[in-house]
């Protein structure tokens, strides 16, 4: 009897042993999972961010290339005859605008003039002049004053005549 009991007990005690053991195991395979399931997650919030990284880039990168594209402007002589155009950065300031004027009509950028000329927009009888610093922005027509044009080549070549309608070709 008591030999009975023992293999009774020892039966019992491997067959607690045998599920405590696949209740471990059932644990570490659902820590396992859980860590997977957090690992993948952890790796698509990732690549969201590096992708949304990547996007943000990209525009930055189109919006300075637009930026920086050159425009044409057409900048007159505010009392004399003569006009000439320059290719600028979009992103220009004044400063530039004048270096490149002053270099395409031949003079030197920084020169003894440079401190008398100044870009202005006309404004009916009057000019309203730049700073240096102030950007171009939008604008596309300037007046310099201080600075002849005569040794620059004449901005029709650069820029084509618009063609005009005669009195009669407007009311077809």
């Amino acid at each position: 009897a008591e030999e009975d009991r023992l293999t009774q007990w020892a039966a019992e005690a491997a067959r607690k042993a045998e599920e405590e053991r696949l209740a471990r195991e059932a644990e570490e395979r659902l820590a396992q999972e859980a860590t997977e399931a957090a690992r993948k997650g952890e790796e698509e919030r990732l690549a969201q961010e590096a992708a949304e990284a990547a996007r943000k880039a990209q525009e930055s990168s189109d919006s300075a290339a637009a930026d920086s594209a050159p425009v044409d402007v057409l900048v007159r002589h505010g009392t004399q005859s003569g006009e000439v155009v320059v290719s600028v950065p979009r992103d220009a300031n004044m400063l530039q605008v004048k270096d490149l004027l002053a270099r395409r009509v031949g003079r030197k950028p920084h020169g003894p003039f440079f401190g008398r000329m100044q870009l202005a927009l006309r404004t009916g009888n009057t000019f309203k002049t730049f700073k240096d610093d102030e950007f171009l922005g939008d604008k596309r027509e300037l007046v310099v004053l201080g600075l002849g044009l005569g040794n620059a080549p004449p901005a029709k070549e650069a820029v084509p005549a618009l063609p005009v309608a005669s009195p009669r070709q407007m009311y077809m």
